[in-house]
């Protein structure tokens, strides 16, 4: 059974495929398609990062902070509750 993959390895992933999307994107600057994956790579990377650095090391732990954090939106009171 392999090992499973840590954020970091997920953020060392997303940044080959940006930096392919981004060679593709100077071989056919017409497409926006390209520059699109290249943003939605910058995003992945940056919000994994900040997970990263708040503990979260691996996948299980990662959804674990998000399914926490999602709870806490939906149960924080709303200034609409004033």
């Amino acid at each position: 059974m392999s090992e499973a993959m840590t954020i970091n390895d997920i953020i060392n992933q997303l940044g080959s495929l940006r930096a392919s999307s981004a060679e593709f994107a100077k071989s056919d600057p017409e497409n926006e398609i390209w520059q699109a994956d290249v943003a939605a790579c910058e995003t992945a990377i940056r919000i994994l990062a900040a997970l990263s650095g708040a503990g979260c090391t691996d996948l299980e732990t990662t959804l674990d902070f998000l399914q926490d954090y999602n709870c806490l939106l939906y149960t924080s009171p709303s200034p609409r509750d004033a």
